[in-house]
Formats: C-alpha cells, sequence, structure tokens
C-alpha cells in the first residue's frame, strides 16, 4: 500500500507530522490571545467613544436645531426675497435678531451668522452690510484674515458642511466648529447660513482621557481637528484611521476606534497610542516568535531529509517530461505539460464542435432555401434526424435596423434577443439558424399544436419587453409544422414572407398559417375598397357584399391584420385622394368632397381635420403658396 501512495502525499504528510501540529499550535494559542485582548481594548475604548461622541452629538443637534429653526422663520423668508434696504428691511432684521437671541439657553454656546448675499447684509451680532460687520469684528477682537478672504468664506457654496475656523467667535482666540448651508430661495441669490458651537466646549469633554490619546472629528474623508487632554493639538499625519468603515483597527502608531455620529455625516475616531497596551504583552510575541523559528528550523531539517528519498521517483519523471533541460520546480513542470495536453486537446473538441455546428447550420439553411446540398443521405440523418412521432416547427424574427449603415447595433440587439428567448425556450430540442437580419430557430416537437401555441405566448411576452424597456419592434413569424424535414423550404417561404409583412404594419407576432389564409382576404378587400372609395354609400357593409363575405368576419380580419379599423382605412384612403387633388389647385373645396365620397362639405372638414390635424382650407392654401 505505501508504493502506491503518491509521492507528493508521502511528502506534505511527512512535513505536517513534523512541522504543522506545533506550529499551528503556537499560532492558534497567539492568535486567540491577542484578540482577546484587543476585543477587551476595543470593547472599553468603545464605551469611552460613544460616551464622547453623544456628548459631541448634542451640540452638532443644536445646530442643525438652531440652523432649522432660522430658515423656517417667516422674518428669514421675507428678508431674503428682498432686493434693498429700507426701513421695513431693518426693521425685519431687528426682529429677527430679537427671536435668534431669545431661541433658548443654548445661545450661549451656540453662535449664528447669516449672509443674504442679495443684499450683502450680515446678521449676527446685530446686523449690517459686510463690510461694517467685518470692521466690527475687527475693532472687537483683531481678525487673522483680511475683508476680501472673509467676504468670499461668507459667499462660497455649502452644502450641509462642518468646518473648523476661527473668523469669528466669543473672542480673539476661539475656534469653532462651524455648521454651513446655502439656502436658496426661488428668484434671488443664496442665503448662507452659519451655526458654530466653540471647540472649548468639546475640549472639557475630553479632559479626563489618557495622556496621548486623541480624539478626532472628520467630515467624511477629511479630518477637522484633533482634540486631547491638553487641548487641541496637530491632527495626526496618519491617514489609514479613515480610511475604511471598520470600528477597530490598528496603526503604527495608534490603536483606533471608530463611531459614527447620529447626527450628521461625520465620524468620531479615538486614537489610544499603541505603548499603552502592548509593553507588557511584548514578552509573549517575543515567546511565540522564538518557538516558531525553532520549530521551523527543526522542521526544515527533517523535511529535506525526507525529500532526498520521496522526491527521487519525482526527479526522474521531471526528467523524462523535460529531456534534463529545464530546472525548477517539478510539480509546475509536470502541472505545464499536464495543462499544455489538456488545452491542445480542448482546442481539438472545440474545432470539431464548431465545424459540427457550420456544416449542421449549412445544411438546413440550405433545405430551407432549396439549394443543392453535396451532403450524402448518410451524413444528413447524423446531422438533423426526425422520429417517426415528431414535427419540425420554424420560428423567425427580425431585428429592424435600428442604426443605419451599420450592422453593430443590429448585432447588439440580435444578441440580447438570443440570450432572452433561449431563457424561455429551456428544455426544447431545437436548431438556431442566422441568415442576415433574420434569426431562425428549427424545433423538433411531437406535440406540434400545443407546442406552437406555447410558443406564441412567449414571443409576444418577449415582443412586449423588447418594446418596453428598450423600444425595439421586433417582428416574430411562428410556422406551422411538419413531419418530413425535406418540407422546411415552405415553413421558411412563408416565416420570411410573414415577417416582411409584419414588419410594414409594425413589430410583433403573427401565425403564418392564420396570416396566409388571411392574406388572400385582405386582397380582396384592400382592392374593392380602391376601387370604390368615391362611392358615398361605402361602408362595411358593401364592401362584404362586394367580396362576398360576412362584414363582422371582414371587419376582425382587417383590423387583425391592419391595427386599424376598416373605417379609419377607408376615411384615411380618401383625405390622401384629396391632399392629391388640393396640390392642383384646380379643385373646389365642394368638388373634392364629392369626389372623393363625402356627401356633405362639413362630413369632409371634420375627417381631414382629425387626419391631417389642420382644416382643409388652410391646407390647400398652404400648398398653393
Amino acid at each position: 500500500m505505501r508504493k502506491n501512495k503518491s509521492v507528493i502525499v508521502q511528502w506534505v504528510l511527512s512535513y505536517l507530522i513534523i512541522l504543522l501540529i506545533p506550529v499551528v499550535t503556537i499560532f492558534i494559542n497567539y492568535y486567540y490571545s491577542t484578540n482577546m485582548i484587543k476585543q477587551e481594548i476595543y470593547d472599553s475604548n468603545k464605551l469611552v467613544l460613544e460616551n464622547l461622541a453623544d456628548n459631541v452629538d448634542e451640540y452638532i443637534y443644536e445646530q442643525r436645531s438652531f440652523y432649522a429653526f432660522i430658515v423656517t422663520n417667516n422674518l428669514f423668508a421675507t428678508l431674503i426675497k428682498s432686493d434693498k434696504k429700507d426701513a421695513w428691511f431693518y426693521d425685519n432684521v431687528s426682529e429677527l435678531y430679537e427671536q435668534i437671541e431669545k431661541y433658548d439657553s443654548w445661545r450661549k454656546k451656540v453662535v449664528s451668522l447669516v449672509y443674504m448675499q442679495e443684499t450683502d447684509y450680515v446678521i449676527g451680532k446685530g446686523g449690517s452690510d459686510s463690510r461694517s460687520y467685518y470692521s466690527s469684528l475687527n475693532r472687537t477682537w483683531q481678525q487673522q484674515t483680511d475683508y476680501a478672504e472673509w467676504k468670499d468664506f461668507l459667499s462660497e457654496e455649502y452644502q450641509n458642511e462642518f468646518m473648523v475656523n476661527n473668523y469669528w467667535g466669543n473672542d480673539a482666540d476661539d475656534v469653532s466648529i462651524v455648521y454651513a448651508n446655502s439656502y436658496y430661495w426661488p428668484g434671488t441669490e443664496k442665503t448662507n447660513v452659519f451655526i458654530s458651537v466653540s471647540i472649548s466646549e468639546i475640549e472639557k469633554l475630553v479632559k479626563s482621557l489618557s495622556l496621548g490619546t486623541k480624539l478626532i472629528l472628520c467630515s467624511g474623508d477629511t479630518p477637522l481637528l484633533a482634540v486631547s487632554s491638553e487641548g487641541i493639538e496637530e491632527i495626526p499625519m496618519e491617514t489609514s484611521y479613515m480610511e475604511g468603515n471598520d470600528d477597530f483597527w490598528e496603526t503604527s502608531e495608534y490603536m483606533v476606534v471608530r463611531e459614527e455620529s447620529s447626527e450628521a455625516k461625520l465620524a468620531y475616531y479615538l486614537m489610544i497610542p499603541q505603548r499603552d497596551f502592548w509593553e507588557e504583552f511584548q514578552y509573549l510575541r517575543n515567546l511565540f516568535c522564538v518557538s516558531l523559528i525553532l520549530t521551523l528550523l527543526v522542521g526544515i531539517f527533517c523535511a529535506s531529509v525526507l525529500a532526498r528519498k520521496n522526491f527521487r521517483p519525482l526527479s526522474d519523471l521531471h526528467v523524462k517530461i523535460t529531456g534534463g533541460e529545464k530546472k525548477g520546480n517539478e510539480f509546475w513542470e509536470i502541472e505545464s505539460a499536464y495543462s499544455k495536453l489538456v488545452e491542445e486537446q480542448q482546442v481539438m473538441q472545440k474545432k470539431v464542435q464548431n465545424g459540427e455546428e457550420a456544416l449542421k447550420e449549412y445544411y438546413l439553411l440550405s433545405l430551407m432555401k432549396g439549394r443543392s446540398t453535396w451532403l450524402r443521405s448518410s451524413e444528413e440523418d447524423i446531422l438533423v434526424s426526425l422520429e417517426d412521432n415528431e414535427n419540425i416547427v420554424l420560428i423567425g424574427f427580425l431585428i429592424p435596423n435600428v442604426v443605419k449603415d451599420t450592422g453593430e447595433q443590429d448585432e447588439l440587439w440580435a444578441f440580447v434577443l438570443d440570450n432572452m428567448f433561449s431563457d424561455l425556450i429551456k428544455g426544447e430540442i431545437y436548431y438556431r439558424l442566422e441568415d442576415g437580419q433574420y434569426l431562425f430557430y428549427l424545433f423538433k416537437t411531437c406535440d406540434p399544436e400545443n407546442f406552437k401555441k406555447s410558443c406564441i405566448e412567449r414571443c409576444e411576452y418577449l415582443c412586449i419587453l423588447m418594446k418596453e424597456k428598450w423600444g425595439i419592434d421586433v417582428s416574430v413569424a411562428v410556422s406551422g409544422w411538419e413531419d418530413k424535414l425535406d418540407r422546411v423550404r415552405g415553413l421558411y417561404k412563408a416565416v420570411t414572407e410573414a415577417l416582411a409583412y409584419k414588419s410594414l404594419i409594425g413589430g410583433g407576432v403573427i401565425d403564418t398559417h392564420e396570416w396566409l389564409k388571411n392574406k388572400s382576404i385582405m386582397n380582396e378587400i384592400i382592392e374593392y375598397i380602391d376601387l370604390h372609395y368615391m362611392e358615398s354609400t361605402l361602408n362595411i357593409g358593401s364592401v362584404a357584399d362586394g367580396v362576398g363575405r360576412n362584414s363582422k368576419y371582414i371587419s376582425k380580419v382587417f383590423k387583425d391584420e391592419t391595427g386599424i379599423s376598416m373605417l379609419d382605412y377607408i376615411h384615411n384612403l380618401r383625405i390622401r385622394k384629396a391632399q392629391v387633388m388640393m396640390k392642383t389647385g384646380e379643385y373646389s373645396l365642394e368638388e373634392i368632397s364629392e369626389s372623393v365620397g363625402y356627401v356633405s362639405i362639413m362630413t369632409f372638414r371634420r375627417a381631414f381635420v382629425k387626419v391631417v390635424g389642420v382644416a382643409p382650407g388652410k391646407y390647400k392654401n398652404e400648398q398653393n403658396m
């Protein structure tokens, strides 16, 4: 039994016995110990961060509430629609300022500023135009920016954005988190609303954090500020804390815990220095590394000894395959040689299969078009054969030219149509054939009548889907059935003629058997109408008498075949004849009306407007200008 085992299996088993068990044991021990400690660290810091996030979210909530209070205020709506600053305007400003001041107890922590670009007016601690307001701020606290930069800040486009700046505040050194949004009123310039919260309020929340721990506030992928127990700090150079949406991960210097804000598109990151947690764990890590290295050294030595014995047959096989010229991994060389052999076999099988399919398609198209074929009868039986109880049904598709002078678009829709129809007819036996714009499916079935009904339903569903989804009018013809393959030519002729007819009157499904039966009736009806359209007594009954058939029957046939009623067809024909007479300019409207079969000029006018869309007199004048 030992001799029957693969050399590869013997080597793998030998190596695993020596190396795998201790390595896996040490690794699992280290892995679970590390994860357990990390989980404890995560749980404790997650709790701290959630508490901090909840407190900061209260300020964010107040900002957004303050913003909502301002923009829903009736005075605000009135002011932003004003295009001039008069006494009425200043009264409204004063009243709005008083309402903002009385908003609630948070007004000492949350500061608002409204800039109306339409009137270049600022409502903050009081109200004035932007130049005066800036000067007032500059007198109170020395601003770090000039007026032009401050004005650009007021005029920019904002979309629910958060930022950090010190453009205004409770004192000169006060830095704030500002919520900014641009408000639009139809027909006016935008109005920007700024709601700020002093950073000092957030600094109070992080006083209890351990030394070196930072709270990072980010808006999207943009860090806004970093706060620690020592106050505001520079944002760390490492940006990996912004990557992904994990709740806990590590960087080279920090362990990071992440929490989403419940009030806005903000995220909080608590960055804890690695040294605070891993100093006591270094001993276990070092022990793991030493044990793993020793295990690997012993395992490699033992494996090398076993390889000399176990790989000798493999080496001989490698020499036979490569001829001793190539040097490298024996497994790769054997796999490469085997893969090449399999690929060559698959290529040959594919060529044979494609050849059979091409031969079969050529043979069937030759039969359908009545061409002679060089295939012998024995080969014909191999290609396509029918059992005693089998019949053939032919279905043809005609895809209209979606883009003229190119076949690429048609090929695309043919591909889509083929895939969709193939899904609808899964389980059926058929042959697929392409002939220019035509796509044919030749089916073999033992129950042709029910199969034909089922195919018509599926094709109707497919036509509706193509029309609704892509606006493509697909014409489909479903033939009758034959029990002899050499009679497929008749099915092909009926399908192609029906497709040509169907494409003229619009896409859809046509049953060639019913169509051929109705075709002669339609010819009689249209011929009779063309000869008698000028008779005022022409109607469905007179047409039925003229062709010798029942009026209800010919009315239904005409509607099914053309999509319009027979009376509409008669009116359309008469109006077309009338238009031709109008272009000559030789006849009056009364003469034209009588010539095309209308009893009164009023009836003629109504019919003309319905068909053409304009009155006959106007149309005649336009044609003879």
